[in-house]
């Protein structure tokens, strides 16, 4: 094969390698592109064939298709060099870059499996009634990852001679400035932990948190993002987060509800009575409404109104079901004045002259 090559293009070196191994290099090369796309077309077929589309076997071979294409190639480009026969130095660096593409094919393997095994322990953790691995699976994806990676690129450094140790050993002088410049992040990293297992929220519920209102969509290392009913998205760090107070309304079993209706002046006392007593009663009997702790009273004389205290608990899990049962208690207020007579007064004043003082203006 390395006659061959030769034969195909004119004597001649470029680096200490012949344009004939240039060829053969560039053949190689090419082979092993070819050899990865096929090779993934082929396992894409045998995972059709043999794994169930929800299966975690599926998951995990539709995740490693890549790095496994990826690491026959290399093996493929490991045996190629015998015939290539490159000199020393050339052939020194053959071998540090094949064995950075198995470093990354390992790597890239692992890395592609922390999806499918975190999808497989997240239906777990849905099966069981404590909320602490549901928040736990996510943020240990994320952990092994960032792991992954960083052994992925020390591992690289030291296939291409790199000595690791006398790298990482170095870096103590610069130490105490890196431990400084990651103050913020170790302590962004505490508080996750601290959200984690205090447990003040988790993803999905409604929190108040100083001038910041909404649904928290992620809790990761360094920050907690909340989507607000602005349809915007605040990323807050974890150290602030854990040192504030939070109002989480997620949380609540009954929703309060705490208003005043207004009827006009001329509501007779028993109009009166007949109204606070028929709200009272529309009240209670709503399905989405706790029993007790039901108050419909006459509280107060207003400046343009006569002042009906409603006050009452929504038993519900979501905001939108609370409006809901809000709209059907309004609408059957509005039906029960009809019935009684009354009407809801809206802010007024009357004027009184004096019959002197109109003499005077005419």
């Amino acid at each position: 094969m390395k006659d061959y090559f030769n034969s195909l293009v004119e004597s001649g070196q470029f680096l200490s390698v012949t344009y004939g191994q240039w060829l053969h290099i560039f053949f190689v090369i090419t082979t092993a592109i070819v050899i990865y796309f096929v090779l993934k077309f082929i396992l894409s077929l045998i995972d059709h064939i043999l794994f169930q589309r929800t299966s975690f076997s599926f998951e995990a071979f539709e995740s490693l298709k890549g790095p496994i294409a990826m690491f026959l190639a290399a093996l493929y480009l490991r045996v190629s060099e015998n015939s290539i026969a490159l000199p020393k130095t050339a052939e020194g660096i053959w071998y540090k870059a094949i064995a950075v593409i198995f470093s990354a094919a390992t790597f890239w393997a692992l890395y592609k499996l922390v999806d499918p095994i975190s999808k497989t322990m997240a239906r777990a953790a849905e099966r069981t009634e404590s909320n602490l691995d549901d928040q736990l699976v996510p943020l240990l994806s994320k952990t092994a990852k960032i792991v992954i990676v960083i052994l992925a690129l020390l591992t690289i450094i030291q296939s291409l001679g790199v000595n690791v140790f006398s790298l990482v050993a170095g870096l103590g002088i610069g130490g105490l400035a890196i431990a400084l410049a990651a103050k913020d992040t170790a302590a962004n990293f505490f508080g996750s932990l601290m959200i984690l297992f205090d447990q003040p929220f988790k993803i999905g519920d409604w929190i108040k948190m100083e001038n910041i209102e909404g649904t928290v969509t992620d809790i990761g290392f360094r920050s907690t993002r909340i989507k607000t009913f602005y349809d915007s998205e605040v990323v807050i760090p974890n150290s602030t987060v854990a040192n504030a107070n939070i109002d989480n309304m997620g949380r609540r079993q009954f929703r309060r509800v705490y208003t005043s209706l207004g009827l006009t002046y001329s509501t007779t006392k028993e109009q009166m009575e007949s109204f606070t007593k028929g709200l009272k009663d529309i009240i209670t009997k709503h399905p989405n409404t706790r029993k007790d702790k039901i108050h419909v009273n006459f509280n107060s004389m207003g400046e343009s109104a006569l002042d009906v205290l409603v006050y009452y608990f929504i038993a519900v899990n979501n905001y939108e079901a609370e409006l809901k049962t809000k709209e059907d208690v309004l609408l059957e207020a509005m039906k029960l004045a009809k019935n009684c007579g009354v009407d809801f007064a809206f802010p007024s004043r009357s004027l009184y002259l004096e019959k002197q003082n109109l003499d005077l203006l005419t």
